[in-house]
């Protein structure tokens, strides 16, 4: 049978047995500690959607506790606290597009540099001569500066306050030759030199054959000079 607290409504299964025959008993709620007069009922247990509501438990020694029948709570949720960004990571991928522009710029340089060394060789051959055998060595051999073009007929001329440099530029090739800036250095007794110019050439190129004078003044030389020089200027 089905016993039900007066006070909590806190509902029971129990033996009729134990309720002491036509009498009842005194009982105790065990939820609320409510005691009443518990006599036996003269209906049957209850059936339908009522029974269904009572689920069976163990019985315990006088009085068995079911499931107090209550509506359910609702729960509210703690304040979600808003959630820190995480910090940025860069994807598989991330760099790629930079890697790329990178690479494409390196290249880029490695072409250049490979380019003006091979324009600027002569001149590059001409601070570092070692640097011409290496050339040679992968084909790009390097003319000297004046290739094909001699200096010659040097003849100075020293006045009172000046010394004046005569001679000629011979172009032996049998194509147009471009001709470098000229230096005129003065010497002494020990072939030190004492003294130089760099001037430009009295003409920028020769055709095949062409000889070209020049006439050099060289203002206020030193006294110690006794011997003159011509070559090509290095660029």
């Amino acid at each position: 049978m089905i016993v039900t607290c007066t006070a909590c409504q806190t509902r029971y299964r129990v033996d009729e047995q134990e309720l002491g025959g036509t009498g009842g008993r005194d009982v105790r709620c065990t939820n609320c500690g409510h005691i009443w007069h518990q006599a036996p009922p003269a209906i049957e247990a209850p059936t339908g959607k009522d029974a269904s509501l009572i689920a069976p438990v163990a019985s315990e020694a006088a009085v068995t506790y079911e499931h107090r029948l209550r509506p359910p709570r609702l729960a509210v949720p703690p304040r979600s606290q808003p959630a820190s960004p995480l910090p940025r990571q860069r994807g598989r991928h991330g760099w790629a597009p930079f890697g790329k522009v990178l690479v494409i710029v390196l290249a880029l340089l490695l072409v250049l540099a490979l380019l003006a060394g091979v324009v600027a060789r002569r001149w590059l051959s001409a601070m570092w001569p070692p640097a011409e055998r290496l050339y040679a060595s992968i084909g790009l051999p390097v003319e000297s500066l004046g290739a094909g073009l001699v200096i010659g007929k040097i003849a100075p001329a020293r006045s009172s306050d000046a010394l004046m440099v005569a001679g000629e530029i011979v172009n032996l090739e049998s194509t147009p030759r471009d001709v470098p800036r000229l230096r005129v250095a003065l010497r002494d007794a020990a072939e030190k030199e004492v003294q130089f110019e760099i001037v430009d050439p009295p003409k920028a190129q020769l055709q095949p054959g062409e000889v070209e004078h020049f006439s050099i003044p060289i203002s206020h030389p030193v006294d110690t000079a006794t011997g003159v020089v011509v070559t090509f200027a290095n660029p």
